[in-house]
């Protein structure tokens, strides 16, 4: 080389050492992340069909069973039974027993839960007594109920004499239905075979087992 060239040569690489030098002596520096974070785009659900409710749905009502029709009863039917109970006497004497009373406690009971009822007295006289004592008895009972409070237009005094064939004297008190339409339908139908549930309310049938159970039932 010459000495101008030779001049720049050396000039060159001396810069270069020095750019060497200052590079090794600088810290290594790791690379900076920018302050804020780039997130990707968050993709839509994709939408299903609903979910079933897991409450079942109520079941429609059902509906109401068609009423029974009951059979028609004649407005003049007659009744097909009448309830009886003997009032007691005490033998040979127009003086009412003790049961003879208590006989007549219910019947008074019964008119007042039925008011439509209509009551007949029969005397009924020991085949040995006389026909004046046995009438004097029907007296007797018809003024205690009177005295009770009884209607006398809802009673009836019978000329009949039913001799008894076993038991007490006294005076049998009948309820007849002929004035009560609908006690007697009831017990027409059910004679016809309908159910008692189906035949008469919640009330006849109360009535109804209240008769059963305090007064004979005498079917015609």
């Amino acid at each position: 080389f010459t000495g101008g060239a030779l001049g720049i040569y050396g000039l060159g690489l001396f810069r270069a050492c020095m750019s060497l030098q200052e590079a090794a002596s600088m810290p290594n520096l790791a690379p900076t992340r920018p302050s804020f974070e780039v997130k990707p785009p968050t993709p839509e659900p994709v939408k299903g069909p609903e979910p079933r409710s897991a409450v079942p749905r109520p079941m429609p009502p059902m509906p109401a069973p068609a009423k029974k029709i009951m059979p028609l009863i004649p407005q003049k039917a007659k009744p097909d039974r009448h309830f009886e109970l003997l009032a007691p006497f005490v033998f040979g004497s127009s003086s009412l027993a003790e049961l003879g009373e208590s006989a007549l406690q219910t019947v008074a009971a019964t008119y007042v839960m039925r008011r439509r009822l209509k009551l007949r007295l029969i005397t009924s006289p020991d085949r040995i007594e006389n026909d004046a004592l046995a009438r004097g008895r029907v007296n007797v009972a018809a003024d205690w109920l009177l005295n009770q409070g009884f209607p006398a237009e809802c009673m009836e005094s019978c000329n009949e004499i039913r001799i008894i064939k076993s038991g007490e004297p006294g005076v049998v008190c009948e309820f007849i239905l002929d004035n009560d339409n609908v006690l007697r339908d009831y017990y027409l139908l059910v004679a016809q075979g309908e159910l008692p549930q189906d035949a008469g309310t919640k009330d006849t049938l109360n009535f109804a087992r209240w008769l059963s159970a305090n007064f004979a039932d005498c079917k015609h």
